[in-house]
């Protein structure tokens, strides 16, 4: 085989290993390749997020936790003692 065979299927075997390990974040991928060159486009899915929205908290010590990089909390109600939200961001707090 020619070195450009050689390089060719390097190329499409490191493509194929990306898109199997990546598969749950892309929502498209398209790669074109002709004699003039490659041209590749990605496109992953947009971030989801949690919003927590209308929470009473009545009893004593209630707690809610979230882990997530985009949390959104509005019209809660804490009534009762000790009521906590707590919202970690991962990647924050990864980089201690």
């Amino acid at each position: 085989m020619s070195d450009t065979v050689l390089i060719t299927l390097i190329i499409a075997i490191a493509v194929v290993i990306i898109l199997f390990i990546f598969k749950d974040r892309l929502s498209a991928f398209n790669l074109t390749a002709n004699k003039r060159g490659l041209k590749g486009n990605v496109k992953n899915y947009p971030p989801s997020g949690v919003t927590i929205s209308g929470v009473v908290q009545k009893g004593n010590k209630d707690k809610i936790s979230v882990s997530q990089n985009d949390a959104t909390v509005t019209n809660t109600k804490q009534l009762g003692d000790e009521d906590e939200i707590n919202i970690q961001h991962p990647e924050k707090s990864k980089k201690k």
